[in-house]
C-alpha cells in the first residue's frame, strides 16, 4: 500500500512540475501558507468560494464547487488556477476533468492544452512485429515438395528450402540465424 501512496505522489509531483506548478499546500494536507490566486482585477466573486474551501482545507466542498462549475463564468487564467488547486488537494481526477472541460471550452489556449496533456493519461504507441512475407511462395514449396522430405524437418523462407534435418534440435543447428525472420516457416513433414 505505501508503494501505491509512493506512486501516486511522484506521479502527481511529476505532473504539476510538467506543467511548471508548485503545489499549493503542504505533503502533511494542511492548508498553504500563501496561495497563488490571480489578482483581485482578474478575480470572480465567485473564486473566493474556492479560496474559502482551500483555506478550510474541505476536500468535499472544494471537489462540489468544482462538479458544479460553470466554465463560461470564469477566465482561463481562473481556470488554471482552479487546476492547481485540485492539484494542490491531490485531486488528479478533479483537475483532469476540470480540464478536459476547460480545452473544450477555451480551444487553442496554451495554458490550459498544457494542463490537459500534462494530466491526460499516457499514450502507448504500439508497434507491430514485422510481418511475414513469401508466405504463398512457401505453401506453393510444401506442395510441391513435401513428399521428397517425409518424415524431416524443414526450415523454408519464401519458397526457399534454408535447411532439412533428422530432429528439430538439427535443423536449428543448421540453420543461419540471419534466415530466421517471421517469414521463416520451420515444420516437421509427416
Amino acid at each position: 500500500m505505501e508503494n501505491a501512496e509512493k506512486v501516486l505522489a511522484q506521479t502527481t509531483k511529476a505532473q504539476k512540475s510538467l506543467r511548471g506548478l508548485q503545489p499549493l499546500g503542504e505533503p502533511d494536507g494542511k492548508a498553504p501558507q500563501k496561495l497563488s490566486i490571480p489578482s483581485p482585477a482578474m478575480r470572480k466573486p465567485g473564486l473566493e468560494r474556492f479560496e474559502k474551501a482551500i483555506r478550510e482545507n474541505d476536500h468535499q466542498k472544494f471537489h462540489g464547487l468544482i462538479k458544479g462549475i460553470t466554465l463560461s463564468d470564469y477566465q482561463p487564467n481562473e481556470i488554471t488556477a482552479l487546476i492547481d488547486f485540485c492539484l494542490s488537494f491531490d485531486m488528479i481526477s478533479a483537475a483532469f476533468e476540470l480540464a478536459a472541460k476547460a480545452v473544450k471550452s477555451y480551444p487553442g489556449n496554451a495554458k490550459i492544452e498544457t494542463a490537459y496533456k500534462a494530466l491526460s493519461s499516457p499514450k502507448f504507441i504500439g508497434t507491430r512485429p514485422p510481418q511475414a512475407q513469401g508466405m504463398e511462395q512457401s505453401q506453393n514449396w510444401f506442395k510441391e515438395n513435401f513428399s521428397q522430405h517425409k518424415g524431416k524437418w524443414v526450415a523454408v523462407n519464401s519458397g526457399r528450402l534454408l535447411a532439412e534435418a533428422d530432429s528439430l534440435k538439427e535443423l536449428k543447428n543448421a540453420i543461419d540465424e540471419s534466415n530466421m525472420n517471421p517469414s521463416t516457416i520451420v515444420e516437421k513433414i509427416f
